[in-house]
């Protein structure tokens, strides 16, 4: 059984995710680092939305006075700014629903050399869920944050791994479910568009796990949220069209630190009848052993 697990700071250098330091105050600090994000993000002021790549950042949490410090390179805006390496320090944080790591803050003016127009970050919120799947590092994490009173942004890795529950419920309504399918996500952001392949899917219990792929999906954003929808598609095993299983009525979502929903019907021509086929999941989303 694919197991997911939440990790304290001493379990998490064993992964060389993060380095753990102590200074001369014995302070206990942690380092982490997100490189290669996508910004997506929207002039409120010109209702016009922009994709951009290549943030990075470093989060810094001090687990002795619980503030945190966060380093941003590659920030653009659609005026044509880009942004040099700064630092947003001394942001209060939190541990919420059990497990994630939430660093939260107002009217940020970041630490700034050789810029003479510093931005004022309104809002920032920086939402961490450290877990690893099969035994490798998969963190949920997200940015989402107000520049100067006219950007929203939202900014994570464009390529996603969720853990879910997934549920068929056939045309005669028997129903079936299971906890070992993974789903990765590849959203294209020059493109808009979206790959998504069911690693060890079943929809059936005499079903043979197969990794399906659906492919090419056209997806928006809402608020902090990616959403798609497809009336129909052909899915792809092995590089290959997949005319047996045809997919109709695709739509799902995904925030970026938060819940993962995925629904289709299935027709497959090997068995009677269509599959309602439903998968609920989030980063925090712990299966059963």
């Amino acid at each position: 059984m694919k197991k997911i697990s939440t990790l304290i700071c001493a379990i998490l250098c064993l992964f060389g995710a993060t380095s753990c330091l102590n200074n001369s105050n014995s302070q206990t600090i942690t380092e982490q680092s997100f490189p290669s994000c996508f910004a997506h993000v929207v002039d409120m002021i010109q209702l016009s939305e922009a994709n951009y790549t290549d943030l990075g950042y470093q989060l810094r949490l001090n687990y002795s006075d619980l503030t945190a410090e966060v380093v941003i390179s590659g920030l653009k805006t659609p005026d044509g700014t880009s942004y040099p390496t700064f630092s947003l320090k001394d942001i209060k944080w939190t541990v919420e629903e059990g497990s994630k790591i939430v660093v939260k803050g107002t009217d940020l003016v970041p630490e700034m050399s050789g810029f003479a127009a510093k931005p004022v970050f309104n809002t920032f919120r920086l939402e961490l869920v450290n877990r690893t799947v099969d035994g490798t590092y998969f963190p949920g994490v997200s940015m989402t944050y107000t520049l100067n009173g006219r950007y929203s942004i939202v900014s994570s890795y464009a390529d996603q791994l969720l853990l879910a529950k997934t549920t068929s419920v056939s045309d005669g309504g028997e129903a079936f479910s299971t906890v070992s399918t993974q789903y990765v996500l590849n959203f294209n952001m020059a493109t808009n568009r979206l790959k998504i392949t069911l690693k060890q899917a079943k929809f059936v219990s005499g079903m043979p796990a197969m990794d399906i792929v659906f492919d090419n999906i056209p997806f928006t954003f809402s608020g902090n949220n990616a959403v798609w929808h497809v009336d129909a598609l052909t899915p792809m095993l092995n590089g290959n069209p997949f005319a047996a299983f045809p997919i109709t009525d695709l739509d799902g979502s995904l925030d970026f630190c938060g819940n993962f929903r995925l629904d289709f019907i299935c027709d497959p021509a090997t068995m009677p009848g269509k599959y309602d086929v439903k998968a609920e999941g989030s980063f925090s989303f712990l299966p059963e052993a």
